[in-house]
């Protein structure tokens, strides 16, 4: 009986080793090989075809949901509290208090709570919820009849969205159609691998079709099935007469301000870091030229804010403010380079290089650029009025005021004060002097327009230590 099991689990033994020599031979054959290649590139384009074909998870009411709310939320933003008393029982020491206590528009208090404000007791609560009633009543009014500039914007990118939607969906449909091509092309490979088995070659078994010729044959289809695919917005900069011939998309005022806040703060990161004096100039840059309405001036924060998370690469900017920004407007974006790479101090050899492959990029021909000293502003005679914003840091869309030039002078002419710098050398605390006498010449010459003097009036106070023209006021 013995013997008997031990020759049985020897044959059971020989006929495994003969299978997997078999099996080994059979794996080993070209066509075994060629079989698994064929499943390769058919999983890869099933792939493909399954993220074609999946719905997206967003529906189109979610998403409009989603940007009206957001968009009515900057035009709270943009109304002050102290419209709250254009309604009854809302007065000027209310409005403080809820100044105090960090409330300034309708949107922040919208979300606070009455309560944590001092000095508001129940029935100035109970007046101050029907103000803010009111007052968003009459907001949403307004923003569903677009009579405001979030509303105006809202739309804008609204459309805006829903173009990049159908940009989206038709090149979806290009990728498709080359998929369905290429199954096509892979259908005869397809149908020979799936007879390539390991018991057809036990078997013997020859394989209808399988030849040298479709054995040597490419699984990549060649370039006449290939559909036409609509270019991405992310590429290689194009060559320089590109730039001239291709017109830039219709695009919002957002997509313009985002796609030049990244393009700055792709050239500040080219070095390796973002300097304070870099996030200044793009700022002051972006107010200037793309955030023509309040509504825009109050997104550049928030938008360079998450650009700065994650900035993008510098051929990425690049392309990006060529998708969005007329060709015109290209030369002044490289000086806009050129004066965010200044704002750190003096060039270095990675900067250069920065601004050479913009302008190369741009397909612009420029002369060796130089590094924009402030000094030079005005030197061949009066100042302009963009000259004297410019060195003040003010906006060319910023209403001028008294306040708003001495706030900006005192500001700056902290920031330079020769004392601060003693410890950098003779040199730096010469360049703080100089820049520190242009800010008081270009705060000066606009204030000559108010008739004002520059040095803020002397408070002069009171001899009497019971001086309280307020509480006079209130009690007689």
């Amino acid at each position: 009986m013995l013997n008997t099991l031990l020759i049985i689990l020897g044959v059971l033994a020989g006929a495994a080793l003969v299978l997997i020599l078999l099996h080994f031979r059979y794996s080993n054959r070209p066509a075994t090989a060629w079989k698994w290649r064929v499943q390769t590139v058919v999983a890869e384009w099933d792939v493909r075809k399954l993220s074609l074909t999946r719905p997206t998870d967003i529906s189109p009411e979610v998403r409009d949901l989603a940007l009206r709310g957001e968009y009515f939320a900057r035009h709270l933003r943009s109304i002050s509290v102290d419209h709250l008393l254009n309604y009854s029982g809302i007065g000027p020491v209310t409005v403080l208090r809820l100044r105090e206590a960090g409330f300034t528009d309708l949107n922040e208090l919208s979300r606070g709570n009455f309560p944590t404000v001092p000095g508001l007791g129940p029935a100035r609560e109970k007046d101050l919820l029907a103000a803010l009633q009111h007052a968003k009543r009459e907001a949403k009014n307004q923003f569903d009849a677009g009579a405001c500039p979030a509303a105006v914007a809202m739309l804008a990118e609204k459309n805006a969205q829903k173009v990049e939607r159908t940009r989206q969906h038709d090149a979806a449909r290009e990728d498709l159609k080359e998929v369905e091509a290429a199954f096509s092309y892979l259908a005869e490979p397809i149908r020979v691998a799936a007879e390539i088995t390991f018991m057809h070659y036990l078997a013997r078994r020859p394989v209808a079709g399988l030849s040298e010729k479709l054995l040597a044959r490419s699984l990549t289809p060649p370039p006449f099935l290939r559909v036409a695919k609509l270019a991405p917005v992310e590429v290689a900069p194009a060559p320089a007469i590109a730039v001239a011939q291709v017109p830039p998309v219709d695009n919002s005022p957002v997509d313009r301000l985002r796609a030049v806040a990244g393009f700055g703060y792709a050239v500040a990161k080219f070095d390796g870091r973002i300097a304070a004096g870099e996030r200044r100039q793009i700022r002051v840059f972006l107010e200037r030229r793309y955030a023509s309405t309040n509504d825009l001036r109050l997104q550049i924060d928030q938008i360079a804010k998450a650009i700065e998370k994650d900035v993008p690469g510098l051929d990425r900017a690049i392309a990006e403010v060529r998708r969005t920004i007329p060709a015109s407007a290209l030369v002044e974006l490289h000086q806009f380079a050129a004066s965010v790479v200044d704002a750190s101090g003096q060039r270095n050899a990675r900067e250069e290089q920065c601004l050479a492959r913009i302008a190369e990029s741009l397909g612009l021909t420029l002369e060796p650029s130089k590094p924009v000293a402030t000094a030079q502003i005005g030197n061949a005679g009066s100042w302009t009025e963009i000259d004297c914003r410019t060195m003040l840091e003010i906006g060319i869309e910023t209403p001028l005021n008294v306040e708003l030039i001495r706030r900006q002078y005192y500001l700056l002419a902290e920031r330079f004060a020769p004392t601060r710098f003693d410890d950098h050398g003779a040199e730096f605390v010469a360049m703080a002097a100089t820049k520190r006498a242009q800010v008081e010449r270009a705060a000066r010459q606009l204030m000559a327009a108010f008739n004002a003097p520059l040095e803020s009036p002397a408070t002069q106070q009171p001899t009497d230590l019971r001086h309280n023209p307020d509480l006079d006021a209130v009690f007689g």
